[in-house]
């Protein structure tokens, strides 16, 4: 795959062999769920090889995975007394979020108080809504999506 390395798959397998990729090797297709191995049969009465090399392509895939969501930390403005007030307190936003097999996460959506925002780290608008919470849903570079939700937001009239 890619720019990897040959694996010696073993020695006297016979006609079929079961094998899981390492996770090097997924990670030469950050952009897909799957990618190309090509394998190399040979065959050894012994010690010695007799015939020539068979290549064949497999596709091979990467794990099931869900990229990971591990923090939204939540910064208030324009607060009273410590609490959020209706049409004055905003949020600072700081989403944290990785991927798994060499993915990357690609995209960052939001949705706060009726409202989309978009990457990792965002202030809001005024908070209108009396609980809120925020929606974040993370997309990596294979399309595979993850999604969370802070704890609710109270915010006083």
């Amino acid at each position: 795959v890619g720019n990897s390395a040959w694996y010696d798959l073993g020695k006297g397998i016979g006609t079929s062999k079961t094998f899981t990729i390492d996770i090097a090797t997924a990670n030469q297709f950050p952009n897909a769920l799957s990618g190309t191995l090509q394998l190399c049969v040979r065959t050894f009465s012994g010690t010695t090889m007799i015939g020539a090399d068979y290549y064949h392509n497999v596709t091979v895939s990467v794990p099931s995975y869900t990229p990971t969501i591990s923090n939204i930390k939540l910064t208030g403005n324009n607060l009273l007394s410590g609490e959020y007030v209706h049409g004055k307190s905003t949020l600072n936003v700081e989403i944290t979020a990785s991927s798994l097999y060499g993915a990357t996460i690609r995209t960052y959506s939001s949705a706060i108080d009726r409202k989309n925002y978009s990457g990792n780290k965002f202030t809001t608008a005024a908070l209108s809504s009396v609980n809120t919470n925020v929606f974040v849903t993370v997309t990596d570079s294979r399309g595979i999506s993850a999604t969370k939700w802070s704890p609710n937001i109270v915010v006083r009239e």
